[in-house]
């Protein structure tokens, strides 16, 4: 599971994954960030915030980064 925000006017991208990673969390990010570019130039920063990294749900996930 993979919770994400954008702190606004600020253009962060806030990660907080909870659990492996699987492309599904991926799609969601794609189309939340998607829409605030639609409006907004780019993005300035992505900050994540975790204790330790869950890993991935599967090779498919990890092969497209």
């Amino acid at each position: 599971m993979l919770d994400y925000s954008i702190l606004k006017p600020a253009g962060i991208l806030v990660l907080e994954p909870h659990a492996p990673l699987t492309k599904e969390d991926f799609k969601g990010l794609g189309a939340a960030a998607d829409l605030y570019l639609f409006s907004h130039d780019k993005l300035r920063g992505v900050l994540i915030h975790l204790k330790a990294f869950p890993g991935w749900g599967d090779f498919v996930c990890l092969s497209r980064l």
